[in-house]
């Protein structure tokens, strides 16, 4: 992995947050493109990674770029943790942790499980910043 790269993406990350707290506090909504943008940057992956928007998919892509290694050939290191949890999966858990920390959202263990896409997380961040406004 390449030590540049990470530092690059780790300061396009926190930019693309910082921007995205800054138009929650001119009223707008979080858009999918912001969000992926984040994404891209927390995973380190590229435009052409986003055909889906699954947030596990992504980050077998992320494990597979980070690797070097074909996505197909994923499972030979997407291991388990010594709590069960696949890399893929500990991956998703600490995104969307840094989301709750980075945007200032609150996720529910229930929301957290639930989540699987851009989208529920986009859902989630309008009814918390809706209430802001309040």
């Amino acid at each position: 992995m390449n030590i540049d790269k990470l530092i690059e993406c780790k300061k396009k990350a926190e930019k693309n947050a910082q921007e995205m707290l800054r138009k929650r506090d001119l009223g707008e909504m979080l858009t999918q493109n912001e969000l992926k943008e984040y994404i891209k940057n927390k995973f380190m992956l590229d435009d052409s990674d986003f055909d889906t928007t699954n947030i596990l998919e992504l980050a077998k892509r992320s494990i597979a770029r980070q690797h070097n290694i074909e996505l197909a050939d994923i499972r030979f290191k997407d291991g388990y943790d010594c709590s069960g949890a696949t890399s893929s999966m500990t991956k998703k858990i600490l995104l969307i942790m840094a989301i709750e920390k980075d945007l200032n959202l609150y996720f529910s263990k229930e929301q957290s499980a639930d989540i699987t896409d851009i989208s529920d997380i986009i859902k989630i961040a309008e009814k918390q910043w809706i209430k802001c406004d309040d």
